[in-house]
């Protein structure tokens, strides 16, 4: 858990990037929107530790992480790695990246921001997720959308729409109103009926509603 007080300054933006920019390639479309995802951050340390969440415990569903494994730490490690040259890019097979950090000895003197430790390590779980479902372009954007939409984008929904490449691509483009008409609409039925499996207790009346509600939302901002 990150601590709950932790400066996070858009004045911080620069450091950040450049922390975040020795990790390599994997971290180029995380870097990318930043300037988007810092002032959702200012908003309160609460959202960036539901955003964590949210992606560690799907990648150990998922089955890219441990079970023990916490993204804040695999994100000290990340950066600590890349000091020594060891980065992503270097590896053909993500799993093989993962097994080289964890075999990867630390500096426990080495003092780091918690918020660089969070970025990186989500910047190592986007990627890890979308790299299985082919996907690495949509990375930056997930994080921003799912930092956006936290109260949608819970643990179980993400999963959900992980299963396929396809309806991820789908709603990351739906929900950023990249499409329209009959793409739009089979897009938002299948979403819809996810939510209907998700929360059988709601009308599917109400749960459109808000599904329309949080779209607007997003495009709007």
């Amino acid at each position: 858990m990150i601590p709950a007080v932790v400066p996070i300054l858009t004045s911080a933006l620069a450091a950040l990037t450049n922390t975040l920019a020795t990790l390599g390639p994997m971290a180029g479309n995380l870097v990318a929107i930043l300037p988007r995802l810092l002032p959702y951050l200012e908003k309160g340390i609460t959202i960036l530790n539901t955003v964590v969440t949210v992606f560690e415990q799907v990648g150990r569903a998922l089955g890219i992480f441990r079970p023990d494994e916490r993204l804040d730490d695999l994100g000290e490690r990340a950066l600590q790695a890349a000091e020594k040259g060891i980065t992503q890019d270097r590896f053909a097979d993500f799993a093989d990246y993962l097994d080289a950090l964890r075999r990867f000895e630390i500096d426990p003197r080495i003092e780091r921001d918690p918020l660089s430790r969070a970025l990186a390590g989500l910047a190592i779980a986007s990627h890890g997720i979308l790299d299985k479902l082919g996907l690495r372009e949509m990375e930056g954007e997930l994080v921003l959308l799912v930092t956006r939409a936290i109260e949608y984008f819970t643990p179980e929904k993400l999963l959900q729409l992980s299963r396929s490449g396809e309806l991820l691509a789908g709603a990351i483009a739906y929900f950023t109103g990249r499409i329209g008409g009959v793409e739009a609409l089979e897009i938002e039925d299948r979403l819809l009926a996810l939510d209907q499996e998700l929360h059988p207790d709601q009308s599917k009346t109400a749960l459109q509603e808000a599904l329309y509600t949080l779209q607007n939302a997003l495009r709007t901002e």
